[in-house]
C-alpha cells in the first residue's frame, strides 16, 4: 500500500512540474523594451490599456493590466518595461510586469 501511494505521489509530481514547464514555454520569453509612453486610440473590447509604448522597433499596445493601468498617468515620460510581447491581429501586444520611467527621481525619506 505504501508502494502505490509513494508512486503515485512521484507520478503526480511529474506530472505538475511538465505542466509547469509547458505553461511557461507557451507564455513566451520575457521582453525588455525602453520607449516613450504614447496616448493610444481607445479599445472598444477593454483588454487593451489606452497607451502604447513608443520605441525604434515600432509600438507596443499595452494589455489592461495593474502595470498598464499604472502607466496612464505618466504619458510623454521614457520608460523600461518588462513583459512577454506577442502578436494580435498584426499588431505588438505586450503584457507588462514591471516598468521602470527613465530619468524618474527617486524619494528618498528624509528623517525625522
Amino acid at each position: 500500500m505504501k508502494q502505490n501511494l509513494r508512486l503515485l505521489s512521484v507520478g503526480f509530481f511529474v506530472l505538475i512540474v511538465s505542466v509547469m514547464f509547458a505553461m511557461t514555454a507557451l507564455a513566451g520569453d520575457e521582453v525588455k523594451i525602453t520607449g516613450k509612453i504614447v496616448a493610444a486610440p481607445a479599445d472598444p473590447s477593454g483588454t487593451l490599456a489606452p497607451i502604447a509604448i513608443e520605441c525604434k522597433d515600432g509600438q507596443y499596445a499595452l494589455v489592461n493590466n495593474v502595470p498598464g493601468k499604472k502607466m496612464v498617468q505618466f504619458v510623454g515620460s521614457d520608460v523600461k518595461v518588462t513583459g512577454v510581447v506577442k502578436e494580435v491581429d498584426g499588431k505588438k501586444v505586450m503584457t507588462a510586469w514591471v516598468f521602470e520611467r527613465q530619468g524618474a527621481k527617486k524619494k528618498i525619506p528624509q528623517p525625522n
